[in-house]
């Protein structure tokens, strides 16, 4: 697999999702450097490259680029941050 769109990771997304929704385990193995950088980019290189073995050990999240200081980011929370005098998130 060279090249990857947003429609192509949603796929591998569901995918995986369905796959482990029925038992079955399901990553990627040999991805080449243009999908590794996208899933780099986008925070899915460890769910969707690990066995589920490794990931359990680790306890990631699936989508550990949508967190922040423990909390998800929610569209009010970056908006209220955006803001002069605005709400700031944990950490920042």
């Amino acid at each position: 697999m060279e090249l990857v769109d947003s429609t192509g990771l949603s796929t591998l997304l569901e995918i995986h999702r369905c796959a482990g929704r029925d038992g079955i385990a399901f990553h990627l193995d040999g991805v080449g450097p243009t999908l590794r950088r996208l899933l780099e980019l986008t925070g899915t290189y460890a769910y969707l490259t690990e066995p589920p073995a490794v990931r359990d050990v680790r306890r990631e999240p699936p989508r550990p680029h949508l967190r922040r200081g423990g909390r998800a980011a929610t569209g009010a929370g970056r908006a209220a941050a955006g803001r002069p005098g605005g709400q700031r998130p944990a950490g920042a």
